[in-house]
């Protein structure tokens, strides 16, 4: 397990570390865009669509990062509702460790379908060669880039469930 938390670490900080660049780079690009159309009156036709595409891949990736950190916006009334009728503290951590870990496999059955249909769609880009409007760019590395970012996902959300059964699983110590 520890080599899997090592591995979930190290994805993390590259995925960290390559949202932070597309970002700034996104916002480069969008500021250029802007400052072309608007000072020097002349339209950057290409930035609008590397700014919709980049705006995408962020996207996918903070949405990697979110789940790997569990820093998504989640709604937790379970404790509020176990403090009411479980009076023993240990049962109610005993308890929502049960309901965190049945919503890890519930993401991660959610992620491997959204990623086996993903693969369908990038594998039909790469074959019929969809390409972008205005850059004739492949959009099959657009697709294929939603496909790894479900594949990190599900990753992430495969780290967590094994993480929750081996606390589960592991011994209280007083």
């Amino acid at each position: 397990m520890r080599i899997i938390l090592k591995i979930d670490a190290l994805a993390v900080k590259v995925q960290n570390l390559l949202l932070t660049k597309l970002f700034i780079l996104m916002i480069l690009v969008m500021l250029t865009q802007v400052f072309c159309r608007y000072f020097l009156e002349m339209p950057l036709a290409w930035s609008e669509e590397v700014s919709r595409y980049m705006f995408i891949v962020v996207s996918y990736l903070g949405a990697t990062i979110a789940l790997a950190e569990s820093s998504h916006i989640e709604i937790n009334v379970t404790h509020v509702i176990f403090e009411k009728y479980i009076k023993s503290k240990d049962k109610i951590i005993k308890v929502e460790l049960i309901l965190d870990t049945i919503k890890c496999f519930i993401t991660l059955m959610i992620t491997m379908l959204i990623t086996y249909y993903c693969s369908i769609y990038a594998f039909e880009d790469y074959k019929f060669e969809q390409v972008s409007t205005a850059l004739g760019f492949p959009l099959y590395f657009i697709s294929g880039f939603i496909f790894i970012s479900m594949v990190l996902m599900s990753f992430h959300s495969l780290v967590q469930f094994i993480g929750n059964i081996n606390e589960m699983k592991a011994p209280k110590s007083a």
